[in-house]
């Protein structure tokens, strides 16, 4: 039987104060239509500018960078899947009806900073041009909604009406703006429907002979959370995650794909017209209306603390990079002190008074500074170093974040930040990853981390996997001090990342499973982590899939390849994202690697269920390095083989046999992290050919050359149907559990305690009836946690079959 045991008296270490917060991230429009609730999309009329510095492929509808990263564009659209949702338009969401024109102007724009104006030319009287908003714009009766706007008249004095109009054209509210000639004006109307619309659109009026220019224009609910600008239910639904940080701005979008594009404090800041847009890395264009001041205000509101990620001198690494020089460092460094001067410094300073003028004299709760989102190497470890000492000495009493394990090549580290996205399988085998973790390293942040791979993405399932990993960091909270589920958003009319914790329209929303998981477990705390054992039935890993080879550096010769004795009469390529990975080449013998680098393929096209046997007739050779792999699936299973094909090899699962440096060694490979799967043995090979074997099957694995066995019965790999953790709450006694069962039985588990417990306990659980449930628009609450209580009086706790479970022991009086 599974059996907890835990030891309350014995307590290890307080709780992580900041263990559970949230990363915010403009991707899936999750900034403008989302937490910021603009109502129109391309408000500033520069959706169509092609990103500055990037060349436009009219052909593919692509743009492409400086360095050669590619981004799809779509004349302002985006994604090719979102444009083919709305009508053709040459000025994205802006439209007409009757006898007008409308242009698209680059000059005689709002301020320094806007790029376009908007010139409308009416030639015929109720004539309109309309913006259809984010699928339409959502319309409540008696609900006001802000419209403010900078335009002038080109031809006299003119009145242009403003109508709220459903898609049959019902009006639903309308107002008459005047306008003259001359400067910009800023006109502010307030529409309040007399009706409910799921899908109105915006209206701007005109009568023949009318000509005017817009160089800017929002449409905004009245009602914002606590009337600080932003959305409320979606502010509601994270307040209701209990969060005790935040992430901001990012994410990639801080690092950008070019220098233009890299994202700056000084963007963020000012009204919002004076804020430049910004064409994401995620295909769309923003406003910034989620600025700098708002997340510091969010922060304050939700009493969480602040963490502020910064550009460390690089663009996107994953999207071919480029590097800022000395002068343009500097500027970066300015830009940072800037930011974290306006949060904190006294208002006798610069920024400090301008924090004042903004209303706020008092400090922000800015605790956290990341140098860097996902940057590594060489670039990374000396620009990290140049911030971080200077930094360092200039705010002591902030906690500074390492995108990586700066520490091993000798650099000040105080938290480094981990990214896990897989399966659920890898979240599972990894609940205990922390558990043997050096403890005079780093702290870490699990910074970004979801079960994104797999059948199973959005559902219960992933809730299991993400559920079981977090109890091996809630026994770890010496070590792992925070963590942020990623990302945070979706618009669902804009996916370009899923799953994401929050869905969203343009007037409802719901949380995923995943959601469900992070509140249980962040409303659940208690003061001190204690000790607790875990013995748990056991499942395997079963890693159907495709054998596979793989050679670094020049001169490994292939000359024969067979899988369960069947020759082998191709290699497929599997392209790689984040580094070079070059095909095997075909000659008269067989195949060959590459002159530099790794050569990674996959082995036939038929896929194997079971025992796989591979052989291959090689040489190496010396300073060069092969192996063979089985097991071999892509985690993106949903996909075609297209789609698949077009993976990085970071995609793949695999039980890889290495013979490199003069030592063989069996490991499990799944994305970025490499498993040891037994002792590593010397293994010296001269150049000459020989006979390489790897079986793989239900008892583990054989390796031999030349018929000589190098590893035998390495044991396959396992996984426990049952994760937990323990705390105790010492403002009443309670022992407080997170169990996690991924099994599809009920798993009866018995649990053993040093105190007397009362005989019931209560319980929080989410489950549902498959573990493929999901939540959805139509059934927002079809896997929620319910509460209950449970009779302990056998000792026993029975936990349904994938559950998340959270059981509260009362000490008996």
């Amino acid at each position: 039987m599974n059996q907890i045991r835990i030891m309350s008296k014995n307590r290890l270490f307080p709780v992580a104060e900041d263990l559970y917060g949230l990363f915010y991230e403009d991707i899936n429009r999750a900034g403008d239509s989302g937490i910021y609730p603009e109502m129109l999309r391309n408000r500033s009329f520069e959706d169509s500018l092609v990103p500055e510095g990037c060349t436009l492929c009219e052909e593919t509808g692509q743009f492409i960078t400086p360095t050669g990263w590619v981004g799809e564009f779509h004349g302002g659209e985006g994604l090719s899947r979102w444009k083919e949702q709305w009508p053709p338009t040459e000025i994205p969401a802006w439209y007409s009806c009757g006898d007008v024109t409308m242009k698209v102007e680059r000059h005689d724009t709002l301020n320094r900073v806007r790029k376009c104006s908007l010139s409308v030319e009416y030639r015929e009287n109720q004539a309109s041009i309309y913006n259809i908003g984010y699928d339409g714009i959502y319309a409540e009766a008696e609900k006001g909604m802000r419209l403010f706007l900078f335009a002038k008249s080109l031809s006299g004095e003119a009145a242009v009406r403003v109508a709220l109009k459903t898609e049959s054209g019902e009006i639903l509210c309308e107002e008459e703006l005047m306008l003259k000639e001359g400067e910009y004006q800023s006109v502010e109307v307030t529409l309040i429907p007399r009706g409910n619309c799921d899908r109105a659109y915006l209206h701007l009026i005109g009568n023949a002979g009318c000509s005017i220019r817009i160089g800017y224009i929002s449409l905004m609910p009245e009602d914002t959370w606590k009337g600080h600008g932003l959305r409320k239910d979606i502010i509601e639904k994270l307040e209701g995650l209990h969060p005790r940080f935040m992430r901001y701005p990012g994410g990639c979008i801080v690092e950008g794909y070019t220098k233009a594009n890299a994202l700056r404090f000084s963007q963020l800041m000012g009204p919002v017209w004076e804020r430049p847009s910004t064409f994401l890395l995620w295909f769309y264009r923003t406003t910034n209306g989620f600025g700098y001041r708002e997340f510091l205000q969010l922060c304050e509101d939700m009493n969480m603390a602040a963490m502020y990620v910064i550009n460390c001198g690089m663009t996107c690494q994953a999207r071919k990079p480029d590097f800022f020089d000395p002068v343009e460092m500097e500027e970066l460094y300015q830009e940072c002190t800037d930011a974290i001067d306006y949060a904190i410094a006294p208002t006798e300073t610069e920024m400090g008074s301008k924090r004042a003028a903004d209303g706020h004299p008092a400090p922000y709760a800015l605790k956290y500074i990341e140098i860097g989102n996902e940057n590594r190497d060489e670039p990374y470890f000396k620009n990290y170093e140049w911030f971080y000492q200077r930094l360092k000495k200039r705010y002591p009493q902030l906690i500074f974040i390492s995108n990586c394990h700066t520490e091993t090549v000798g650099l000040p580290t105080e938290v480094v930040d981990e990214h896990y996205y897989s399966d659920l399988d890898f979240f599972v085998y990894h609940h205990d990853m922390y558990d043997g973790y050096d403890r005079k390293g780093p702290k870490i942040f699990v910074g970004e981390y979801a079960v994104t791979a797999g059948e199973y993405p959005s559902s219960l399932a992933a809730a299991l996997g993400e559920g079981a990993f977090l109890t091996g960091i809630e026994r770890n909270q010496d070590i792992v001090e925070l963590t942020s589920y990623a990302p945070m958003l979706l618009n669902e009319k804009y996916m370009c990342w899923k799953p994401d914790l929050i869905v969203f329209n343009n007037h409802e929303s719901y949380g995923i499973p995943s959601y469900y998981l992070q509140q249980m477990f962040a409303a659940s705390r208690g003061t001190h982590v204690v000790q607790m054992e875990t013995l748990s039935e056991q499942i395997f890993l079963e890693e159907p899939g495709q054998a596979g080879i793989w050679a670094c550096g020049a001169g490994v010769q292939i000359n024969r390849l067979a899988v369960n004795q069947h020759a082998v009469e191709a290699i497929q390529e599997v392209p790689a994202l984040f580094q070079p990975v070059y095909p095997f080449q075909k000659n008269a013998d067989g195949w060959e690697s590459a002159a530099e680098g790794m050569s990674y393929g996959l082995l036939g096209t038929q896929k194997y269920d079971g025992a796989c046997t591979v052989e291959a007739e090689l040489s190496v050779r010396k300073g060069s390095s092969a192996g063979l792999s089985v097991g071999n699936r892509l985690i993106a299973r949903g996909l075609s083989t297209e789609e698949r094909l077009k993976l990085n090899y970071e995609g793949l699962v695999s039980y890889c046999w290495r013979i490199e440096g003069g030592t063989s060694a069996v490991y499990m490979v799944r994305r970025e992290k490499t498993d040891q799967l037994c002792i590593s043995v010397p293994l010296e090979l001269d150049d000459g050919r020989h006979h390489w074997k790897m079986t793989w099957g239900d008892h583990g694995f054989t390796c031999s050359v030349d018929g000589n066995v190098i590893h035998e019965a390495v044991p396959a790999a396992q996984m426990p149907l049952i994760t937990a953790s323990a705390t105790v709450d010492e403002t009443d006694g309670d022992v407080i559990v997170k169990l996690v069962n991924i099994s599809d039985e009920p798993q009866p588990v018995k649990v053993l305690t040093d105190i007397v417990v009362a005989p019931t306990i209560n319980t929080l659980i989410l489950t549902s009836d498959r573990k493929t449930d999901q939540n959805t628009m139509e059934e927002p609450e079809k896997v929620i946690p319910k509460a209950g209580t449970c009779d302990m009086t056998d000792g026993v706790y029975q936990a349904p079959a994938n559950s998340v479970n959270i059981l509260r022991i009362h000490t008996k009086s």
